[in-house]
């Protein structure tokens, strides 16, 4: 959910029912497979984050950039990187955070 949707700020109930109807909506840009894909990169990223003592999310850009490095390393095809990036960038965009895939070091690194 959004960090700016808070439900408890809803004192109405149609605006409730609304704001619980809403993440719903906001996965459904892509197709089932790919918000699949995409969450699935995320919970790597975390995984790995967590490992590293890093916050997943907000990422670092510079961070982020580094298990990028980690996954080159691993031998990942450019098209898994990509989709990792891409995957993790559209986590954060769904929960209001927008800066992860406008950083350079990101776009450089990621290739995209």
């Amino acid at each position: 959910m959004p960090q700016s949707l808070r439900l408890e700020q809803f004192k109405d109930p149609e605006l409730i029912q609304l704001a619980h109807m809403l993440p719903g909506i906001l996965v459904q840009d892509r197709a089932e497979k790919t918000v699949s894909t995409y969450v699935n990169a995320f919970r790597r990223w975390k995984e790995w984050a967590n490992r590293h003592g890093l916050v997943a999310m907000p990422a670092e850009p510079v961070q982020f950039a580094l298990y990028l490095v980690y996954l080159i390393q691993q031998v990942r095809s450019v098209a898994a990187i990509n989709s990792i990036v891409y995957g993790v960038g559209w986590v954060h965009k769904k929960g209001g955070f927008l800066v992860l895939l406008q950083h350079p070091l990101v776009n450089l690194v990621g290739g995209c």
